[in-house]
């Protein structure tokens, strides 16, 4: 996403002529930093594309967070400074830091050298920042949020305030690190008590945790689940809503957009005091909550649904919050600055 919004943003001013080198892996699983052919062979026809690097004058990177990742994004780096280009690094994460302190000898020297090839560096907290001191000044290190994309835009602040019935929303990958089984166990607890709910589902779901998942959807009738969405879809299943759970502690999580995107549909939140998340999200937005807890989750899904009429003030407030910070062109004129400064 970032990609396809720099690409048609940062050029219109006509400051900037951008080109693209799309280096995303194409298909989802939950293991980090593994080997895999497909990978390997998808990078290699990425790497036929970096004469695009002699053209431009500033190099901009969304980093890989593992060895394996690093290595990949080494060519991109290491030819740009051979051409004396400026490199500019974007951790979308919270685990390069981590990633680096578990490395030893030439792997962690390949590392850093790689790393440090870069001119200035950013990430999407001020509580991650630590993530690239080891490998830039503190001065050019920077930080901003990320964004919400232009398709949530233009939610209407009377289309937020959703008081009938508890809605929850679960929107990203259905993996155990982003807390999907804290939640589904959540709402169990609350069919336990009786309390009555609707709960969507929407994401890919990880290969190995497949079949767990599955019958935990299967056998709650007040689930529905769904595959991954985009642009209207995305904007209506977020305005169904009126809770968004994202309980998440997963190792690579930084900050994540889901919530950004919740709040700007005015949606109660519930999440952890984890990565990235405390600079974006607080109790003013709803509740955080320990990790790995679904009675706590359950707690805080019961507080909302006896008292849901009393959160309007919230669901506004959310989407206020939202709409004047996590604007698109907040992100690009942050961005635009850094590339310049």
């Amino acid at each position: 996403m970032v990609n396809d919004l720099v690409l048609a943003n940062l050029g219109k001013n006509g400051f900037f002529e951008v080109d693209v080198i799309n280096r995303s892996f194409p298909i989802f699983n939950e293991s980090i930093g593994e080997f895999s052919f497909k990978k390997t062979w998808f990078y290699i026809s990425q790497y036929v594309k970096a004469h695009k690097i002699f053209k431009r004058d500033i190099v901009y990177i969304a980093i890989g967070l593992t060895f394996l990742g690093v290595l990949k994004d080494a060519p991109f780096i290491l030819l740009a400074k051979l051409l004396k280009k400026q490199v500019v690094l974007h951790v979308h994460g919270n685990y390069l830091r981590t990633q680096y302190e578990l490395l030893h000898g030439l792997k962690k020297i390949i590392f850093h050298y790689v790393l440090s090839k870069g001119d200035k560096g950013i990430v999407s907290s001020e509580l991650l920042i630590d993530n690239l001191t080891p490998f830039f000044s503190r001065d050019n290190i920077y930080w901003m949020p990320y964004f919400v994309e232009n398709a949530l835009n233009d939610i209407s602040e009377k289309e937020v305030v959703n008081t009938k019935t508890i809605r929850i929303l679960y929107l990203s990958n259905l993996m155990k690190g982003k807390g999907v089984f804290d939640v589904l166990k959540a709402l169990e607890i609350l069919n336990d008590l009786g309390i009555g709910y609707e709960a969507k589902f929407v994401g890919g779901i990880d290969v190995e945790n497949e079949e767990e998942v599955m019958s935990y959807l299967e056998k709650n009738p007040n689930i529905k689940y769904c595959k991954p969405i985009r642009g209207k879809e995305k904007k209506e299943i977020y305005l169904w809503a009126n809770v968004f759970a994202l309980p998440t502690y997963y190792i690579l999580e930084g900050q994540p957009i889901s919530l950004l995107e919740a709040m700007m549909a005015g949606n109660i939140i519930i999440t952890t005091d984890h990565a990235g998340i405390k600079d974006i999200c607080s109790e003013n937005n709803g509740f955080i909550v320990e990790k790995k807890s679904p009675q706590h989750i359950a707690d805080a899904l019961k507080t909302i649904q006896q008292n849901l009429s009393s959160y309007q003030e919230t669901m506004v407030g959310n989407h206020r919050y939202a709409k004047t910070n996590f604007r698109p062109d907040n992100f690009i004129n942050q961005l635009s600055k850094i590339l310049t400064d």
